[in-house]
């Protein structure tokens, strides 16, 4: 037959966040630090780079989740999204790590704006928006000396590159793209 099983009833006391100076989107509730980095600062137009921002704290980050940066020449694909949880000592530490592959359409450079959680810090009940470090990403010519390159292209054609009969220096992009997922 079946069985049936009781425990004791467990009685919560869940509190609202309050309403004063609370920010229009979601906020994460704990104390956090943001930490941004590029695995590379100086790539070539067309070349992807990696720019890893985590968020480390004693809360849950589950939730968390960082807007995608804008900027104006950059291809910059959806991020991978990874979890950790330690319990150093009685004190619970979760880290989100994001990963968004970022790709110069031209050269130049480019100033990667910080990146902004806001956060309800439940020991002082207050709210507070935490940064990142703004970075700036550098992108050379495309193509090394003596290959041909598509400078007459107009900014963010990236299609003036493949129609040459020249070998290519770096494999095309969606080669390097689905390499680095993996």
């Amino acid at each position: 037959g079946d069985l049936e099983r009781r425990s004791v009833p467990v009685l919560m006391h869940v509190k609202a966040l309050p309403v004063e100076h609370k920010p229009t989107g979601p906020a994460a509730v704990g104390n956090f630090e943001i930490k941004a980095s590029l695995d590379r600062a100086l790539v070539a137009a067309g070349d992807a780079v990696t720019l890893t921002p985590s968020v480390r704290g004693d809360g849950n980050l589950r939730a968390v989740k960082l807007d995608d940066p804008q900027v104006k020449g950059l291809q910059i694909l959806q991020p991978e999204v990874r979890d950790l949880t330690e319990s150093p000592g009685d004190r619970v530490q979760s880290t989100r790590s994001f990963a968004w592959l970022i790709v110069p359409q031209a050269p130049g450079t480019y100033q990667l704006p910080a990146l902004t959680l806001d956060t309800f810090d439940p020991v002082h009940a207050t709210y507070k928006r935490i940064n990142s470090e703004r970075l700036t990403l550098t992108a050379a010519g495309a193509a090394p000396a003596g290959v041909a390159t598509n400078r007459g292209a107009g900014e963010g054609s990236n299609d003036a590159a493949d129609s040459g009969d020249k070998p290519e220096p770096w494999p095309p992009l969606r080669a390097q793209i689905g390499r680095a997922h993996v």
